[in-house]
């Protein structure tokens, strides 16, 4: 399914790697397939590896992080950076994964902020992930007001099969041009997971060429 969209980078959540178990390691297995480069931020352990989001990425890697954005007792969340070449400029992609309470994701949106908000981020910013806002809410409104512009960041997504909600969204700063936002709609995303794959065609905007994002 990701083969179909062919993107440059990729956020996903949800993921589990295994040790010692090349078939069980699902980002590692989706890098090979695809030609890219994984990079793994774990929320908590999993058996004899590891859970939480992965990038997958063809740019080149200068520096990644991964960020704590648990509340609570609840489930562990996390939020990774990771700092990306794209012909002379960097471009800072954070892949988060909201909680699926109102408190908790209140909570969420303030530690995002923070971090994106730090000091050492000089290029333009992507922010891909899962929100679990299911109506605009305090996140759209917070992440509107983070990443203001004209277009739309969201669109429908969930379920897969016939997609209400936008839980699955893609912000980016100005210093990116946006070629518009979309849903992935094919046989094979509505069976690969319970959301279809966002996708937005992005460029830094001296450059020539589209670096294609997505989230699933």
């Amino acid at each position: 399914m990701i083969a179909e969209i062919q993107p440059d980078v990729i956020g996903l959540q949800e993921v589990i790697r295994t040790d010692g178990a090349a078939d069980a390691d699902q980002p590692a297995y989706l890098a090979a397939k695809l030609s890219m480069t994984v990079i793994m931020g774990a929320t908590r352990p999993s058996g004899t590896g590891s859970f939480g989001n992965a990038i997958l990425t063809r740019l080149p890697v200068i520096a990644s992080t991964t960020h704590d954005l648990s509340h609570g007792r609840f489930e562990r969340r996390g939020c990774l950076r990771v700092d990306l070449a794209a012909d002379g400029a960097i471009v800072h992609f954070f892949n988060c994964h909201f909680g699926r309470r109102f408190k908790e994701r209140r909570e969420q949106l303030a530690l995002l902020a923070a971090l994106l908000a730090v000091t050492d981020v000089q290029g333009p910013r992507v922010l891909v992930g899962d929100f679990n806002e299911w109506h605009r809410g305090p996140i759209t409104r917070g992440l509107r007001r983070e990443f203001p512009s004209l277009t739309s960041r969201v669109c429908r997504s969930f379920p897969s099969t016939f997609p209400i909600f936008a839980l699955d969204r893609i912000y980016w700063d100005s210093d990116l041009e946006g070629a518009g936002l979309r849903a992935h709609r094919s046989r094979l995303a509505r069976v690969a997971s319970d959301h279809l794959p966002v996708v937005a065609p992005l460029r830094v905007r001296e450059l020539r060429e589209p670096v294609h994002a997505a989230a699933t």
